[in-house]
């Protein structure tokens, strides 16, 4: 799916004129964007670690840093804007023996992440006019995923009480509620991670002359995470740049300008998951052993 979105976009495009809006992007930017944007990720590795923690998955920065790399890199090859969650997730999980809560820290990881992003748009939908349809969406989204993180505890004793057979499966999930100062500084991160990503967007869409509103782009970034994490495309290729496109050109943005931008924010994190591979080549070796069974 990603190579026909691709080439339906590519038809009607200016390659030469995509060429000329690179060239505007001055080399201090390039390098300024990855740097934020590997900060953000370092900072993503500290807020994993510290739900996995809440689990009972205990472990180094390091181990978690590389794991958190490594689902990057593989985020390249893997469907939807997340694949590499999988390989994360296996690693984490064959390394504790614990399969299940290395799948519920991630699933955790993601769906705090979301909701900061969500919180964030929400604020910024007032100052941007969108199709009905897309506020709706906006607007579900956001009460759905803030409400299942505030009323999840309620939500647990409830379905223990009903289903008593899934106490296996929710009693980990309970464990994550059990510190609410760490709860808090994790949404905090997420908040934090979330800004850190959403002003790269912004920083480079003004560097290349997008002369849009930063609420415009936190809403436009915001629709197209959610549309990249359908299951249609490897790392979100061809979702992302329609969605690129077609929200742009409802301000006058032309193509050309859109699919640049959009190459741009994939570029970025291209570069940074090559750091995976380091991590990937180094995976289950007899000193790597040890060091986890001394943890």
């Amino acid at each position: 799916m990603s190579v026909l979105i691709l080439g339906w976009l590519a038809k009607d495009l200016n390659l030469v004129k995509i060429l000329e809006n690179l060239k505007l992007l001055p080399l201090w930017a390039w390098f300024a964007a990855l740097f934020t944007y590997l900060l953000a990720q370092i900072l993503s590795s500290i807020r994993w670690q510290l739900i996995a923690q809440s689990l009972g998955l205990h472990g180094s920065f390091n181990q978690y840093l590389d794991l958190y790399f490594l689902g990057m890199f593989f985020n390249l090859f893997l469907p939807t804007g997340m694949g590499g969650d999988a390989v994360k997730s296996y690693h984490l999980g064959k390394r504790h023996s614990n399969h299940l809560n290395s799948a519920y820290s991630i699933l955790f990881d993601r769906l705090t992440g979301l909701c900061a992003l969500l919180i964030i748009c929400a604020f910024a939908l007032w100052h941007v006019a969108l199709d009905e349809t897309l506020n709706l969406i906006i607007i579900a989204a956001t009460t759905l995923s803030v409400g299942g993180l505030i009323f999840a505890p309620s939500i647990f004793k409830l379905l223990q009480r009903v289903l008593p057979q899934l106490s296996r499966w929710i009693s980990p999930l309970q464990q994550l509620y059990h510190s609410p100062m760490r709860l808090l500084l994790i949404f905090m991160m997420a908040i934090a991670i979330q800004l850190i990503g959403l002003s790269i967007v912004i920083g480079l869409g003004t560097l290349l002359a997008i002369k849009l509103s930063w609420s415009f782009y936190i809403v436009c970034w915001t629709l197209i995470t959610l549309a990249t994490l359908l299951p249609i495309s490897i790392n979100g290729l061809g979702v992302r740049e329609a969605g690129f496109v077609y929200l742009f050109q409802t301000q006058g943005i032309d193509s050309e300008q859109a699919i640049t931008l959009s190459l741009l924010t994939f570029l970025i994190p291209l570069l940074a998951s090559l750091f995976g591979l380091l991590p990937f080549f180094s995976l289950d070796t007899p000193a790597d052993k040890k060091t986890n069974d001394n943890t």
